[in-house]
């Protein structure tokens, strides 16, 4: 019955290890991964969170861009004001 919510921070900690390590090959497919996960679901701090993992991602990889369609996702969806993970976000 909430296999989908257990689903999330198994998701969510493999995504944010590899990018803690510096291992961005194996941080993209997990971030793709959880955002596609997340996104099915209507929990709201689920669904946001992704794209901060994403948008992490993309400015550790210096795509820029990406970064920023990312970043300006997650300022225009209200789940947003739910977010307070610490993380700043330059882009």
């Amino acid at each position: 019955m909430f296999a989908w919510y257990w689903r999330m921070p198994l998701e969510f900690a493999p995504a944010e290890l590899w990018l803690a390590k510096g291992d961005l090959a194996q941080a993209r497919p997990q971030a793709e991964s959880f955002l596609k996960i997340a996104l099915a679901t209507a929990e709201h701090t689920w669904r946001a969170l992704p794209w901060v993992v994403n948008a992490r991602l993309a400015t550790a990889e210096l795509d820029q861009s990406r970064a920023q369609v990312l970043f300006n996702h997650l300022q225009k969806s209200d789940r947003s004001q739910h977010l307070s993970w610490g993380y700043s976000i330059r882009v």
